[in-house]
């Protein structure tokens, strides 16, 4: 898969957010937008605005909480949980807590395959890097 690719389909992760960037103009994430700037090659400057996890409110903590099945007094179990999340241990998060952070815009690693079918894994600090996304 092309580099060009992998970025839409990163993309395609935070659909119906408006976060998708160009220079001065601001797209909320659906079908369209995303086949319209894929297809025109402004794919190359368009950008994701998220959040590092670092950015969670105590609301959203809860939330994560009760989706782990804990009350919400187990704050302490979810601030354990950030700080592995913040070491880059990302492999143990459960799919719909998972699912749950890209729906409130926080950026998680990547993973895709290359033109190789080599799995490639990018952090959120190379996602930054590449300028598919800013904080």
């Amino acid at each position: 898969m092309k580099i060009e690719e992998a970025k839409a389909l990163f993309f395609a992760q935070y659909y119906d957010q408006v976060i998708m960037r160009l220079p001065g103009v601001t797209y909320r994430i659906d079908c369209y937008n995303l086949s319209m700037v894929t297809r025109s090659n402004e794919i190359a400057s368009a950008y994701l605005l998220l959040r590092s996890v670092n950015q969670l409110t105590e609301e959203q903590k809860i939330n994560i909480a009760e989706l782990e099945d804990h009350r919400a007094n187990h704050l302490q179990k979810v601030n354990d949980d950030l700080q592995g999340w913040k070491e880059d241990r990302y492999n143990f998060i459960d799919s719909c807590v998972y699912q749950y952070l890209l729906r409130i815009g926080i950026l998680l690693p990547f993973t895709y395959l290359n033109e190789e079918n080599k799995p490639v894994t990018l952090q959120p600090e190379e996602i930054i890097a590449l300028k598919w996304a800013q904080y």
